[in-house]
């Protein structure tokens, strides 16, 4: 048998297969390129879009709708771009549109460098708690209460250290304090006293609109000295009802604060402009009902205040432990001054006569009227011996006063009873008639006297 010999090169074919093999990982390795390439370029208007939008957001969560996103493409990605500039567009307009109308509102003028989302909140804010504000006084019983109420808004919502609240009396051409640094009825502090006396010496009151003091505080000559020393400046807004001047807000601050007030005038206008309403009706109200508890011609209270107030005072009375004396006063032989003189004569000689009692009683007293030449005298916290001293001054005072009278002056006496409570009687209207008992018992006795009431006058199961 023969035999056959092959012989191969196997470093060529090693050759020829490592060629291969990298000429397939170079085309793999392109192909790998190209489809990076190719995706980066499809992807990257998705990628720079969501990171637009993204930044667009969290500027617009913090009230900044400035940022728009560039749409790249004309697909899916690009009308979600598109969609999204819309919305934001939508949104500003909304918000302007909204803060504009709240800044006429508040009668300021928009910033349009301030956020627009966090000034516009801001402002709609302070407008809920300026409607929550009128709904509260509005419920309030007296102006007290709404000068208490702003008093309070000044100090918390506004920072006010410093503030006066005056009210006006035009007719007597007169102010008083009401609330100084948040104390009630304190002294005045950062105006000259003299505006007190004389209210067109404020110049709020005289001009009827607000004096800025913070840029030129020597603009009012009424200003405390004191204050412009320590560098204090002012402003001073009026509250106007009935057309005039009827309360003035003035607000004090330093150098430091000035910034933040001129920020929230406008809020703090809105609270005046819906208090002035109802301070006016209120104010109204409260002189209708003074008025109808008054005598118009001495000016004194009437009868209808005792029927209104007799629980009051026997609580009072009882809360503190304290006696009650009440006078029964009529000028004797009035009617011959009427029926002589005549009825101006009269009236003349009672409104006197309301004068020297008030001018021999303290401020703590009541002196009515009951009706005709006769008058009542309630003395709190008086026992009778205390009440009889009082009651003989009055009398003594009458007695020596000359009423003047056409022809000369004319002289009256007056007879006076009295009666305790509660040592005469537990009832306010029972120890009443107790003094008008006793008043008869003076007259009786011969007039120009002062009667106890003693339980001998009262008969046994009589009515009061």
């Amino acid at each position: 048998m023969g035999v056959v010999t092959l012989t191969a090169s196997v470093n060529h074919m090693k050759t020829a297969g490592m060629a291969t093999a990298l000429f397939l990982v170079a085309i793999m390795g392109l192909f790998a390129i190209l489809s990076i390439v190719f995706l980066k370029r499809m992807l990257r208007p998705l990628v720079e879009t969501s990171q637009e939008i993204r930044q667009a957001a969290s500027l617009a969560s913090s009230g900044d709708f400035s940022q728009r996103v560039r749409s790249r493409s004309h697909d899916e990605i690009g009308q979600i771009a598109s969609h999204f500039n819309q919305m934001a567009d939508a949104i500003t307009h909304k918000l302007t549109e909204i803060r504009d109308h709240v800044a006429q509102l508040v009668n300021t003028v928009p910033d349009s460098k301030a956020n627009l989302l966090q000034e516009t909140s801001s402002t709609v804010s302070g407008l809920v708690k300026v409607a929550q504000f009128k709904q509260a006084i509005e419920e309030d019983q007296t102006t007290e209460e709404v000068f208490s109420r702003l008093s309070d808004v000044l100090c918390t919502e506004f920072g006010m250290e410093y503030f006066s609240i005056y009210r006006v009396d035009q007719d007597n051409r007169l102010m008083e304090t009401v609330i100084v640094d948040g104390v009630s009825h304190d002294e005045i502090r950062w105006c000259h006293p003299s505006i007190l006396e004389e209210c067109t010496t404020c110049r709020t009151v005289r001009t009827g609109h607000a004096i800025d003091g913070l840029e030129n505080p020597s603009l009012c000559r009424a200003f405390s000295q004191d204050a412009l020393a320590d560098r204090h400046s002012y402003l001073c807004l009026p509250i106007i009802q009935s057309g005039g001047v009827g309360s003035v807000v003035q607000l004090v601050v330093p150098p430091q604060n000035i910034p933040a007030l001129i920020r929230t005038r406008p809020l703090i206008s809105a609270y005046l402009r819906e208090a002035a309403p109802v301070l006016q009706a209120k104010s109204l109200m409260a002189n209708l009902r003074e008025s109808s508890l008054k005598d118009a011609m001495t000016g004194l209270r009437n009868r209808r205040f005792l029927e209104e107030y007799s629980d009051s005072l026997v609580a009072q009375c009882k809360r503190r432990k304290m006696p009650m004396t009440m006078m029964m006063l009529d000028l004797d032989y009035f009617k011959t001054v009427n029926d002589t003189h005549g009825h101006d004569v009269g009236d003349q000689i009672l409104r006197e006569l309301a004068g020297i009692f008030q001018a021999h009683l303290r401020e703590s007293d009541l002196v009515i009227r009951y009706g005709g030449e006769e008058f009542m005298v309630i003395l709190l916290d008086t026992g009778a011996k205390a009440a009889v001293e009082v009651a003989s001054k009055i009398r003594e005072a009458v007695e020596t006063h000359p009423f003047k009278v056409a022809g000369g002056d004319l002289y009256k006496t007056l007879s006076i009873g009295l009666a305790t409570y509660p040592d005469d009687a537990q009832a306010f209207w029972q120890v009443l008639k107790y003094a008008d008992v006793a008043l008869y018992a003076a007259k009786d006795n011969g007039r120009n006297q002062v009667v106890r009431f003693t339980p001998e006058m009262w008969p046994p199961g009589g009515d009061y």
